[in-house]
């Protein structure tokens, strides 16, 4: 009975030195295990609640390792508990366990050599929280199926590096007609401004893109009518266009950085296949770094486009000069009011179909005539001898030939006859153009051999829309 008892004995203490000489050899391959020269240590240790032990990153030849790459985990934890846990793809069938470099959240399951339990760190269906903060600490808590919650506080990954996404700073229509219009001229570049920052420094930038809603199509993502600006090429282009109803004409020079942040100038022609329009319409932007990080902000009723239109009104359809004696002088005046969003403003004309040198009064006999003045509209003169005349002595920026006057009567009028065609008496340049107000006066002195009688006739005064 003794050598069977010391038989006994010699087995199990050849039993246990047995069980450490494959913890060792198993902790030798573990270690064998890291990735790269670029792979980065996890340590510090997670605590199990249940049980107050721990998950060691640091101890025990562990040796999980992630990366600023992907980061994906890789190699093995110990825990007294539970024992090796694999991370990596190896000995873990739901593995790898991974973290978003962008917000840090870990994700992935864990898988216990011992037992075939897991550590799940997916939101769901647990609830797992685990982050890794921009410090490298690990904060929040992952499931084990086997012994419930670990806080994984005590962990860190000393060199992981988050990537900060791109943020929209703002999107500002720079230039419109009014209020958000912009006008299907197809020759006004409307300016929608983007600043866009990113905290890794501006040439992390990969592309920005304007996406504008339409009746194509005005569901997010807008994909009927967008444009992008390339960081590597500082290049604006056209990346859909389903209506054919708008054109970039942005170049480099629409594009500067300061520090960490883009101002982006996209510069747009709309024309006339824009649908549909005098509807507002949202503006969305949209950008994404070298990472692949992105950031998407909507601008609810930012433009809408309108189309070309010019309206002209005079104050009264009818100037009534009274009598009038041979030597004496009358005067009147008719306001012309012109609206338009031609993006270069108009041309104000006048005409009465009269040739020669006869103005539009014709007696009642429907021969005689009241002559015209004399100045003519590319060179008026100061009032000197008899005839029909007018003078634009009010106007936005009225030309210089007019004379300097301000009112009906001033001395400082300069006169011309009306044309037979329709000639440009004003041009008003630049949008917008809103009741813009044209005062042109007229002058009426006939000689003593004028025939007495009722005289009368029409000047027409027409507005035209300038494009370019």
């Amino acid at each position: 009975m003794k050598i069977l008892k010391l038989t006994k004995n010699k087995t199990i203490i050849l039993t246990v030195a047995a069980v450490v000489v494959i913890s060792l050899i198993s902790s030798l391959l573990y270690m064998n295990k890291h990735t790269s020269a670029a792979a980065i240590d996890l340590e510090g240790r997670a605590q199990i609640l249940n049980t107050n032990g721990y998950l060691n990153f640091t101890d025990y030849s562990a040796n999980v390792t992630t990366s600023n790459i992907g980061c994906s985990f890789d190699g093995y934890a110990w825990s007294s508990d539970i024992g090796w846990v694999a991370f990596g793809t190896t000995d873990n069938p739901d593995g790898p366990v991974t973290c978003n470099l962008t917000t840090g959240i870990v994700s992935g399951k864990a898988h216990v050599l011992n037992d075939g339990s897991t550590i799940d760190f997916n939101s769901a269906p647990y609830g797992s929280n685990v982050r890794i903060l921009s410090s490298g600490d690990f904060t929040g808590y992952a499931w084990s199926t086997a012994l419930g919650w670990i806080n994984f506080t005590g962990v860190s990954a000393p060199g992981i590096s988050l990537i900060s996404p791109p943020v929209n700073d703002s999107l500002t229509f720079k230039n419109p007609y009014t209020s958000n219009i912009a006008v299907a001229d197809d020759t006004t570049e409307w300016t929608f401004e983007a600043k866009v920052t990113d905290a890794d420094g501006p040439t992390n930038i990969n592309y920005v893109e304007l996406r504008l809603a339409n009746s194509a199509d005005s569901t997010q993502p807008y994909d009927s009518l967008k444009f992008r600006w390339t960081e590597s090429t500082d290049t604006f282009s056209e990346q859909a266009d389903t209506q054919s109803a708008a054109t970039i004409t942005s170049t480099s020079s629409d594009s500067s950085s300061s520090g960490n942040q883009w101002t982006l100038n996209f510069k747009i022609k709309f024309n006339d296949n824009f649908l549909a329009k005098d509807t507002n319409y949202a503006v969305e932007l949209y950008s994404i770094d070298d990472s692949s990080a992105s950031d998407t902000d909507n601008y609810a009723d930012k433009y809408q486009v309108k189309l070309l239109s010019i309206s002209i009104e005079v104050d009264s359809p009818t100037i009534e000069f009274g009598n009038l004696l041979p030597g004496s002088v009358l005067t009147d005046t008719t306001v012309c009011t012109v609206t338009t969003n031609c993006p270069n403003g108009y041309s104000l004309l006048a005409h009465d179909n009269v040739a020669g040198g006869n103005s539009v009064l014709l007696h009642t006999d429907l021969a005689t005539r009241i002559a015209d003045y004399l100045g003519t509209i590319t060179t008026p003169t100061s009032w000197s001898g008899t005839g029909l005349g007018i003078s634009l002595y009010l106007a936005t920026s009225k030309e210089v030939k007019w004379g300097s006057g301000t009112t009906e009567t001033d001395l400082n009028n300069k006169y011309a006859g009306v044309p037979e065609t329709a000639t440009i008496i004003h041009e008003k340049t630049g949008s917008p153009t809103s009741a813009d107000t044209n005062s042109v006066g007229y002058k009426l002195v006939v000689p003593n051999t004028q025939k007495t009688g009722n005289y009368s006739g029409t000047i027409t005064y027409t507005a035209t829309g300038v494009l370019n």
